[in-house]
């Protein structure tokens, strides 16, 4: 079954940011007259139908009777690029396709510095949002922040990653068992010595992952060695994405510059996206994925990694999953407004083995 298309396919599809494109689908006027056309051809050529008009409006109600609902989706302090990331694009899916079972209306907006309102925030146009945000640094202070400011003032669900100290709910995987997952099976599979690589040093969820792979791998007596940068990536918005391979190569020579006796034989990187320049940097080198060492990953992103060769052992976080899981948990709070606890769904992960984990 094929999926539906989304405001990210369109906006890719286009040349233009994911926020043009919604621009010129909710009819503001400070749009050029070129992303316009190349937009609404994009639009005809992928079928796009925006969620408002996917459904009849059956008089302002959705299935079973339920009133239709106004949802703001923000993504915050992201450059462009990371919008088409598949996880995060799978994320989007699951946000749409939820909204579309309510008959709701999603207005997007992608603010990559958290320099300006947008005008549905200002005018009241939605009863929630759902909130995306770079995970690197806190949030911009809220009282010298109008754009924070406004966003804390709605209901709000985060996804995949929570501010510290930010109120609002959270949706995202279970990080404790994708570790639990990814140690036990390169234990299984014979590898005692293993590394956690991270390129982006300081990501949040990242940092959080490794905290519980190092937990897991203590706990079966699993040698681990870490692989990062000396410091962090990135300290200011907008996070800028990962596009090659020769950010990985220092890392990758860090590992063989270690003697043959402590090497580690499986390196885990948790995030697809970024495995696939771990592939490159490694045969640069002159190594091959599963036969000079083992490789694991997490997202499971089959657009980036179904041409990977060996294929990629990955975790599955269900990324759709927590998109549909981000609408439920903000309907839940909109249902119930005098609940002031703060709610924490987790997602538990799988396993989806491949050829680039050895058995030694």
């Amino acid at each position: 079954m094929n999926k539906p298309v989304t405001l990210a396919d369109v906006a890719k599809a286009a040349g233009v940011a994911v926020g043009t494109a919604s621009r010129v689908l909710n009819n503001f006027t400070d749009v050029s007259p070129d992303s316009r056309q190349r937009v609404l051809e994009a639009v005809a050529r992928l079928r796009y139908q925006p969620l408002r008009k996917r459904q009849n409006s059956g008089g302002g109600r959705g299935r079973a009777g339920q009133r239709s609902h106004n949802i703001g989706l923000v993504y915050l302090g992201m450059d462009d690029t990371l919008l088409h990331v598949p996880v995060l694009t799978e994320v989007l899916h699951g946000i749409e396709s939820a909204i579309t079972l309510i008959n709701g209306n999603l207005l997007f907006a992608n603010l990559p510095n958290a320099d300006h309102v947008p005008a549905f925030l200002k005018e009241n146009q939605v009863e929630g949002l759902i909130v995306k945000t770079s995970q690197y640094s806190a949030l911009p202070d809220v009282e010298s922040n109008s754009l924070i400011k406004n966003i804390l003032r709605f209901p709000l669900v985060w996804t995949w990653a929570k501010p510290e100290g930010a109120p609002g709910d959270l949706c995202s995987f279970n990080h404790e068992s994708a570790a639990r997952l990814v140690a036990g099976h390169l234990l299984e599979r014979g590898h005692r010595r293993v590394a956690f690589l991270n390129p982006k040093k300081g990501k949040s969820s990242l940092e959080h992952i490794k905290k519980e792979f190092m937990f897991a791998c203590g706990q079966r007596e699993m040698a681990l060695t870490l692989l990062e940068s000396a410091s962090p990536r990135v300290t200011a918005w907008p996070e800028p994405a990962l596009t090659s391979h020769e950010e990985l190569l220092p890392l990758v020579d860090q590992w063989r510059a270690m003697d043959a006796a402590v090497r580690p034989t499986a390196i885990f990187l948790p995030a697809d996206n970024i495995v696939v320049h771990l592939y490159t940097a490694l045969e640069r080198r002159g190594l091959q994925v599963g036969r000079d060492v083992s490789v694991i990953s997490c997202n499971n992103e089959k657009s980036v990694v179904r041409a990977l060769k060996p294929s990629l052992t990955t975790i599955d976080v269900g990324a759709q999953r927590i998109g549909t899981r981000a609408v439920e948990q903000l309907l839940w709070r909109l249902r119930n407004p005098l609940d002031d606890s703060i709610q924490t769904v987790l997602l538990e992960a799988t396993l989806v083995p491949g050829d680039s984990v050895a058995r030694i």
